[in-house]
Protein backbone atom coordinates (compact mmCIF):
# COMPACT_ATOMS: atom_id res chain seq x y z
CA UNK A 1 0.00 0.00 0.00
CA UNK A 2 1.41 3.24 -1.13
CA UNK A 3 1.91 6.15 1.41
CA UNK A 4 0.00 9.42 -0.44
CA UNK A 5 0.65 11.39 3.17
CA UNK A 6 4.21 12.75 1.87
CA UNK A 7 2.86 14.00 -1.92
CA UNK A 8 1.79 17.22 -2.68
CA UNK A 9 -0.40 18.19 -5.32
CA UNK A 10 -1.27 21.44 -6.71
CA UNK A 11 -4.22 23.33 -8.72
CA UNK A 12 -2.93 26.74 -10.37
CA UNK A 13 0.92 25.65 -9.29
CA UNK A 14 2.72 29.53 -9.48
CA UNK A 15 -0.29 31.31 -9.74
CA UNK A 16 -2.44 33.96 -7.54
CA UNK A 17 -4.78 31.08 -5.95
CA UNK A 18 -2.46 28.15 -6.05
CA UNK A 19 -4.07 25.59 -4.04
CA UNK A 20 -3.19 22.34 -2.82
CA UNK A 21 -4.67 19.34 -3.27
CA UNK A 22 -5.37 16.10 -1.44
CA UNK A 23 -7.66 13.09 -2.45
CA UNK A 24 -9.48 11.14 -0.26
CA UNK A 25 -12.07 7.75 -0.60
CA UNK A 26 -14.71 6.52 1.53
CA UNK A 27 -13.71 4.02 4.10
CA UNK A 28 -16.42 1.81 5.95
CA UNK A 29 -14.29 1.35 8.84
CA UNK A 30 -13.51 5.04 9.75
CA UNK A 31 -17.51 5.81 9.26
CA UNK A 32 -18.75 3.16 11.62
CA UNK A 33 -15.94 4.12 14.42
CA UNK A 34 -17.32 8.17 13.20
CA UNK A 35 -21.18 7.17 13.50
CA UNK A 36 -20.32 5.53 17.25
CA UNK A 37 -18.54 8.17 18.56
CA UNK A 38 -21.61 10.19 17.17
CA UNK A 39 -23.98 8.01 19.30
CA UNK A 40 -21.65 8.08 22.66
CA UNK A 41 -21.01 11.88 22.20
CA UNK A 42 -24.86 12.39 21.59
CA UNK A 43 -24.37 13.80 18.44
CA UNK A 44 -21.97 16.95 19.64
CA UNK A 45 -19.24 15.32 17.82
CA UNK A 46 -21.35 15.80 14.70
CA UNK A 47 -22.01 19.45 15.55
CA UNK A 48 -18.07 19.83 16.16
CA UNK A 49 -17.71 18.26 12.35
CA UNK A 50 -20.38 20.36 11.01
CA UNK A 51 -17.87 23.58 12.31
CA UNK A 52 -14.74 21.79 10.75
CA UNK A 53 -16.18 19.42 7.47
CA UNK A 54 -12.66 18.56 7.09
CA UNK A 55 -12.12 17.19 10.31
CA UNK A 56 -15.28 14.75 9.30
CA UNK A 57 -12.98 13.90 6.31
CA UNK A 58 -10.10 12.78 7.90
CA UNK A 59 -12.15 10.66 10.66
CA UNK A 60 -14.26 9.10 7.90
CA UNK A 61 -12.35 9.03 4.71
CA UNK A 62 -8.80 7.58 3.64
CA UNK A 63 -5.99 9.49 1.47
CA UNK A 64 -5.39 7.95 -1.71
CA UNK A 65 -4.38 8.96 -5.22
CA UNK A 66 -6.31 11.63 -6.79
CA UNK A 67 -6.93 9.46 -9.96
CA UNK A 68 -8.72 6.85 -7.30
CA UNK A 69 -10.36 9.80 -5.19
CA UNK A 70 -14.08 10.32 -4.67
CA UNK A 71 -13.63 13.46 -2.75
CA UNK A 72 -10.61 16.05 -2.43
CA UNK A 73 -9.26 18.55 0.07
CA UNK A 74 -8.13 21.52 -1.17
CA UNK A 75 -6.36 23.95 1.11
CA UNK A 76 -6.22 27.22 -0.05
CA UNK A 77 -3.51 29.36 1.94
CA UNK A 78 -4.34 33.30 1.79
CA UNK A 79 -0.18 34.99 2.28
CA UNK A 80 0.84 32.35 4.42
CA UNK A 81 -1.68 33.99 7.18
CA UNK A 82 -4.93 32.14 6.71
CA UNK A 83 -6.38 28.91 5.69
CA UNK A 84 -9.45 28.01 3.80
CA UNK A 85 -10.44 24.20 3.62
CA UNK A 86 -12.93 23.31 0.77
CA UNK A 87 -14.10 19.98 0.61
CA UNK A 88 -15.38 18.64 -2.92
CA UNK A 89 -17.11 15.71 -4.43
CA UNK A 90 -15.57 14.09 -7.55
CA UNK A 91 -18.11 13.99 -9.89
CA UNK A 92 -18.40 12.07 -13.47
CA UNK A 93 -19.92 13.51 -16.87
CA UNK A 94 -20.85 10.10 -19.40
CA UNK A 95 -23.33 9.99 -21.86
CA UNK A 96 -25.59 7.67 -20.18
CA UNK A 97 -25.93 10.87 -17.60
CA UNK A 98 -27.55 13.21 -20.47
CA UNK A 99 -30.21 11.16 -20.85
CA UNK A 100 -30.70 10.82 -24.77
CA UNK A 101 -33.96 9.37 -25.65
CA UNK A 102 -34.37 6.44 -27.89
CA UNK A 103 -36.68 6.85 -30.92
CA UNK A 104 -39.55 4.04 -31.17
CA UNK A 105 -39.98 5.41 -34.73
CA UNK A 106 -38.45 2.95 -37.24
CA UNK A 107 -39.20 5.42 -39.69
CA UNK A 108 -36.99 7.94 -38.22
CA UNK A 109 -34.30 5.98 -36.68
CA UNK A 110 -32.26 8.21 -33.93
CA UNK A 111 -28.48 7.72 -34.99
CA UNK A 112 -26.17 9.04 -31.38
CA UNK A 113 -22.41 9.82 -31.05
CA UNK A 114 -21.15 7.47 -28.49
CA UNK A 115 -18.16 10.24 -26.93
CA UNK A 116 -18.09 13.49 -25.96
CA UNK A 117 -15.89 15.51 -27.29
CA UNK A 118 -13.77 18.37 -25.40
CA UNK A 119 -11.51 21.22 -26.59
CA UNK A 120 -8.77 22.22 -24.01
CA UNK A 121 -7.28 25.38 -23.68
CA UNK A 122 -3.83 24.26 -25.12
CA UNK A 123 -5.81 23.91 -28.70
CA UNK A 124 -6.00 20.28 -28.74
CA UNK A 125 -9.72 18.62 -28.85
CA UNK A 126 -10.19 14.84 -27.37
CA UNK A 127 -13.15 12.22 -27.54
CA UNK A 128 -13.92 10.84 -24.11
CA UNK A 129 -16.80 8.83 -22.81
CA UNK A 130 -17.17 10.54 -19.96
CA UNK A 131 -15.01 13.12 -17.79
CA UNK A 132 -14.16 12.97 -13.72
CA UNK A 133 -14.53 17.14 -13.07
CA UNK A 134 -14.72 18.77 -9.65
CA UNK A 135 -16.07 22.52 -8.92
CA UNK A 136 -13.71 25.22 -7.51
CA UNK A 137 -14.58 28.48 -6.69
CA UNK A 138 -16.90 28.48 -10.33
CA UNK A 139 -13.94 26.92 -12.27
CA UNK A 140 -14.73 23.17 -13.39
CA UNK A 141 -11.55 21.30 -13.09
CA UNK A 142 -11.09 17.99 -15.46
CA UNK A 143 -8.98 15.08 -15.35
CA UNK A 144 -7.74 14.26 -18.36
CA UNK A 145 -7.38 10.40 -18.89
CA UNK A 146 -5.01 8.07 -16.84
CA UNK A 147 -3.50 11.33 -15.16
CA UNK A 148 -4.09 13.30 -11.99
CA UNK A 149 -6.01 16.30 -11.36
CA UNK A 150 -3.00 18.28 -10.82
CA UNK A 151 -0.78 17.83 -14.14
CA UNK A 152 -4.07 19.96 -15.30
CA UNK A 153 -3.11 23.39 -14.10
CA UNK A 154 -4.01 24.94 -17.15
CA UNK A 155 -6.92 23.15 -18.34
CA UNK A 156 -9.36 25.55 -16.43
CA UNK A 157 -12.91 25.40 -17.52
CA UNK A 158 -16.16 27.48 -16.23
CA UNK A 159 -19.13 25.80 -15.93
CA UNK A 160 -22.06 27.88 -18.36
CA UNK A 161 -25.40 25.25 -18.71
CA UNK A 162 -26.51 22.44 -19.56
CA UNK A 163 -29.15 23.24 -23.11
CA UNK A 164 -31.54 20.37 -23.81
CA UNK A 165 -33.54 20.39 -27.04
CA UNK A 166 -36.56 18.17 -27.53
CA UNK A 167 -36.88 18.84 -31.64
CA UNK A 168 -33.03 16.69 -32.09
CA UNK A 169 -32.81 15.20 -28.32
CA UNK A 170 -29.41 17.20 -28.87
CA UNK A 171 -27.90 18.25 -25.57
CA UNK A 172 -24.73 20.62 -24.80
CA UNK A 173 -22.46 21.46 -22.30
CA UNK A 174 -21.05 25.03 -22.98
CA UNK A 175 -17.62 25.40 -20.62
CA UNK A 176 -15.78 28.85 -21.32
CA UNK A 177 -12.08 28.00 -21.26
CA UNK A 178 -9.95 30.87 -19.14
CA UNK A 179 -6.84 31.92 -20.96
CA UNK A 180 -4.65 34.74 -19.54
CA UNK A 181 -6.47 37.34 -21.28
CA UNK A 182 -9.02 36.11 -23.40
CA UNK A 183 -12.11 34.19 -23.16
CA UNK A 184 -12.62 31.58 -25.03
CA UNK A 185 -15.93 29.44 -25.18
CA UNK A 186 -15.52 25.69 -25.46
CA UNK A 187 -18.15 23.59 -26.48
CA UNK A 188 -18.44 19.64 -25.34
CA UNK A 189 -21.26 17.90 -26.83
CA UNK A 190 -23.56 14.83 -28.07
CA UNK A 191 -25.73 14.88 -30.75
CA UNK A 192 -28.91 12.71 -31.86
CA UNK A 193 -30.18 12.93 -35.11
CA UNK A 194 -33.18 12.41 -36.70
Amino acid sequence: MEDYHDQQNWLNKGEEDEMEIFGYRKCTGYCIVTWVLYLLTLGILRLVFHWYPHWQLYFTHQRCALSQSEKVLIVDTYEKLFKSYFIKTVNTISIPEFGIQENNNSEYPVKTTKFIRIYLCDGTSKEVTELKVINVKKLMYVWKEGSDLAQLQHFRFEYHFIESGPLYFRQRIILECLLPGSRIQMIAHTFSTA
